[in-house]
Parts: C-alpha cells; structure tokens; sequence
C-alpha cells in the first residue's frame, strides 16, 4: 500500500548492512596493519640483536695488543684503565637481552670506546659532551649514537693529520635533538649527496652502513619524522650528523 514506505526502509537496512560490512573491514584492516607492524618490530629487533652480537675483531685484537704493551712497559694504572674500558665495551655489546637504555649508559659507553682510541693514539683524539644533567635518564634505543661516533672516527678522524675532536650534543625538547660533530677529513658536496640518497633509499651498500641503520632504527621506534634529519659537511674540515630522537620511550 506505501512502496516509498518499503524503499525507504529497504534503504535504510542496506545501510546499515554496508555500514556493519565496513566495520568489519575496518577492524580487519586495523587487526593486520598491527600484525604486520608486530613482524616488523621482531624483524627489526632480531637485526638489532644481531647487530649487537657482532664485536669488531680488529678493535678488540688492537685493544688486546694495547694491553699487551702497556703491561710489557709495566703502566700497571693504564692497564687498569683500559682492561675497564674494555670490560665497559664488552657488558654493552654482548648484553642483547637490553634493547633500550638510558642515554646516560649509551654515552658511558661511547666514553669507554674514544677512551681505548685515545690511548692508542695519544694526542690524536678528543671526545667532548654538552648535555643537561637531567637529560642523562631519557630512554633510547641500544647503540644509536655509538655508531654514528664510530662513523666519525673510521671515515672522519683516522684520516685526519694531527689531532682532531669529537662533539656530542644534546639539547632536550619534546624531543631529544643529538648533534653529532667531528672536525675530520669531512666529504665534498657529491659525496654528502650520495649519502643522503643512500640513506633515504634505504641502500646498504658501501660505506657508512652505521648512519643507515641509526636511521631505519630511530624511524622505526618514532615514526618518519625521527632519525637523521640533517648531515652537514665541508670537505677536509668537518662532518655533522643531527638526530632527533623520540622521548618517552616505554621499552627498558
């Protein structure tokens, strides 16, 4: 007796058919971006612990051999010292149970790596941090500066005639901004290029695979907008890596 009455209402359960559909569909999408996400973060985890895991032979050879002399020399303090700083490197590294740590224990120990360098070459190395003292207790993830420092002194410092220095700053903010600067060789504006596109193409080939894995790192724990955000560099007189690290990371 009343069609417009049947359609209407025909209408409305067709929608309401649609909206369920779509509720459905959403909570699908919602349930597999997370199960997806989840894999990427044990992906990422397991390269991290992998990572980790890996001691560099040669450093740890040199350290031994530095060891070696200063106790043939009788410097029973300087073995002391470096037998610690190699002990500090060692708990760090092998330590793959601890992804996340203060900043305060990053910097330790990178502390205790520019030690043995600086020991093995006396005069050549100099490290230098600017920080607040309340900064120190923020969380990040395990080996995200080390690396970048270790960038500096492999392609920056060591090629480096007479002496050169290392500067870590960190100024707090909604977010923690890390400047990383060395007053090394430096790389010319090709270079620096390729380096940026390396990173951002996600390209792990040749040198300065160190910078990418902050990046991927970094990015993964704060999203697009977190990890390296600048690198500045003049060829034969410094390298400058800026990072923005996301605060109040909950993983300990």
């Amino acid at each position: 007796d009343h069609p417009s009455s049947f359609i209407v209402k025909n209408s409305v359960g067709e929608i309401d058919y649609l909206a369920e559909k779509i509720t459905k569909m959403s909570c699908r999408i919602t349930h597999l971006v997370n199960q997806v996400y989840k894999a990427e973060i044990k992906r990422k985890d397991a390269q991290i612990e992998a990572l980790i895991s890996q001691i560099n032979p040669h450093f740890l050879y040199n350290t031994l051999q530095l060891i070696k002399t200063e106790s043939i020399k009788g410097e029973t303090e300087e073995v002391r010292d470096t037998i610690n700083c190699l002990s500090c490197f060692l708990r760090y590294t092998i330590d793959n149970k601890k992804l996340y740590v203060t900043l305060a224990e990053e910097l330790d120990y990178i502390r205790a790596y520019m030690e043995i360098y600086r020991k093995r070459f006396p005069g050549k190395y100099t490290l230098l941090i600017h920080m607040e003292e309340e900064v120190q207790d923020n969380i990040i993830p395990k080996l995200t500066l080390q690396p970048v420092v270790e960038n500096a002194v492999k392609h920056g410092m060591s090629k480096k005639n007479g002496p050169g220095v290392i500067q870590i700053t960190v100024t707090d903010g909604p977010d923690l901004m890390v400047v990383i600067e060395d007053n090394g060789v430096g790389l010319d504006d090709r270079s620096l290029e390729n380096l940026v596109q390396r990173i951002h193409n996600r390209d792990y080939t040749g040198s300065h695979v160190g910078l990418q894995n902050v990046q991927e790192r970094l990015e993964l724990d704060g999203g697009g907008d977190y990890g390296i955000v600048k690198m500045e560099s003049a060829e034969g007189e410094y390298f400058k890596v800026y990072l923005r690290v996301k605060k109040g990371i909950k993983h300990v």
